[in-house]
């Protein structure tokens, strides 16, 4: 562990999103400052919120916000916010350890930069793998700027002194693309008990708006406890997951009434399949 003078390790923590923004990343970055917190760091939060500019210190943890870019989905949206963050990270002043998640893309050279200039340690935490998600995500690029963005990002990550990944498939990947293995480890995501205790209790008082007709109150869920075979999905689901396959499974066992799809989430695919399941009376 490296101590500053204080003698108190200290920690930047980088990402677009962050609460009461709602978003994944956000809220795995929370419990992860909050964690922090507690085993003694000294943690900063640095992110894109609605005002121009803001600091709140809450729990021992000061958060700072920039305002993003009008469109942050355009590519000059997601440059404009990468700028904004190297900028606000530079003016900061130095930690320990520079922090970078994966949002928005190419993320992790801003963290890169951020942490040279510093002449402090580099963690990437990757939730997401770029430039290589943008083809799923049907975003088309020239080849030639798709390579230079993938050799970026690839030395950018040979630089940092640990890529943290989520599964073993990034693990894989991002050796066979060129991640030097010493720099990996690999740390699930863990579940988020401020939102589900492990007793089925709802622990947060944030309440969530659930369109009528679209889904389940979460208390309603919590309440059913008939005897079912449940196939859960919990967490977002975005343009990169395709459902086309749950979809059909579920037509296939629409029959079957001890066999239930369960979804839990909070993004626009969630809608959508909630509208198919109407549409096809599942």
């Amino acid at each position: 562990m490296i101590r500053n003078k204080g003698n108190q390790p200290s920690i930047l923590l980088i990402n677009r999103i962050y609460p009461p923004e709602r978003g994944a990343t956000g809220r795995m970055l929370q419990n992860l400052a909050q964690g922090l917190e507690n085993s003694g760091w000294r943690v900063t939060v640095l992110a894109i919120g609605d005002k121009k500019r803001s600091s709140v210190t809450s729990l021992g943890i000061n958060k700072y916000f920039i305002k993003g870019a009008n469109n942050p989905k355009t590519a000059f949206g997601c440059f404009s916010n990468l700028c904004r963050l190297l900028w606000a990270g530079l003016r900061m002043p130095k930690h320990d350890v520079v922090l970078s998640m994966t949002d928005p893309q190419m993320l992790v050279v801003v963290g890169c930069l951020i942490s040279k200039f510093k002449k402090t340690r580099h963690v990437h935490w990757a939730q997401d793998i770029y430039p290589d998600l943008f083809a799923p995500l049907g975003v088309k690029l020239p080849r030639a700027f798709y390579n230079y963005l993938h050799a970026k990002s690839v030395r950018a990550m040979n630089r940092a002194d640990k890529v943290v990944v989520i599964g073993r498939c990034m693990d894989k990947y991002l050796k066979h693309h060129g991640v030097s293995g010493d720099k990996i480890s690999l740390i699930p995501n863990w579940a988020d008990f401020e939102v589900v205790a492990p007793s089925g209790n709802v622990l947060s008082t944030n309440q969530i708006d659930v369109p009528t007709g679209v889904a389940k109150n979460p208390d309603e869920m919590f309440r059913d406890d008939s005897p079912k075979f449940r196939v859960l999905y919990a967490g977002n689901i975005g343009r990169a997951h395709t459902m086309r396959a749950v979809i059909k499974a579920a037509e296939l066992l629409a029959e079957r009434t001890e066999i239930e799809f369960v979804f839990v989430g909070d993004h626009h695919v969630n809608s959508m399949l909630a509208q198919e399941r109407t549409k096809r009376g599942l």
